[in-house]
């Protein structure tokens, strides 16, 4: 973002990153090799997507999702820590959510400003309806999962109170329904995740969740 304002020149941006990518391989190597053959792959994919997939309509925010699964993935690799199903496929949905919560707020604002949407992203204004529908199904989707897994025998192994889980589910729902409806108002136009970090109300619901895991995992 800076260098696209022009507060930063692109050549020093160049050369930063080209600097920051042999430090982060020769990092991920000296942890371990399949954590940095999953972080070239992590770099394939995002620069196919920057160039070229982020200009189809619908691949996009699923690539988004993909993304950020891919990075819980490649965690696990790096502190040899299994990932479940469960939760790869909370992420992948909860984050698709989130990527086409992004699209709706950044083309509802350009349609109440009566702005050209970028030809760079392929929807239109008449997709506000469908993506409204996508995004909110996304997010519903995440939270069935999760309730999926609180029925698991995983949950009973892992948490000495795993019923305190289930409060869990209601703080998400607000707080999923609340954030899709302050984008729908036109109040959300950042990225959700920094509009996240700096909700007051959003960081009360996070500060509570993890109360509640902490009240689930020791009693």
């Amino acid at each position: 973002r800076p260098f696209a304002k022009g507060t930063y020149p692109i050549s020093r941006g160049l050369i930063a990153s080209l600097l920051l990518g042999i430090i982060g391989f020769v990092l991920a190597f000296l942890i371990s090799t399949p954590f940095a053959l999953s972080l070239a792959g992590y770099v394939t994919a995002t620069t196919f997507y920057t160039l070229w997939l982020k200009k189809l309509p619908i691949i996009d925010v699923l690539l988004i999702g993909f993304f950020y699964s891919y990075r819980i993935f490649a965690g696990a690799i790096a502190t040899q820590i299994p990932v479940t199903d469960w939760l790869l496929a909370f992420s992948t949905f909860f984050f698709v959510s989130l990527g086409i919560q992004k699209r709706y707020s950044e083309l509802l604002r350009l349609s109440k400003t009566n702005s050209i949407p970028s030809h760079g992203r392929g929807y239109h204004f008449e997709d506000l309806p469908i993506l409204l529908g996508f995004g909110l199904n996304s997010a519903f989707l995440s939270l069935l999962v999760f309730t999926f897994y609180l029925r698991s025998t995983e949950v009973t192994r892992l948490y000495a109170h795993p019923s305190w889980l289930w409060s869990i589910v209601a703080l998400l729902l607000i707080w999923i329904m609340r954030l899709w409806l302050l984008t729908h108002r036109g109040i959300m136009q950042d990225d959700p995740l920094l509009f996240t970090l700096r909700d007051r109300k959003s960081g009360l619901i996070f500060g509570l969740i993890l109360l509640i895991l902490i009240v689930a995992t020791f009693g």
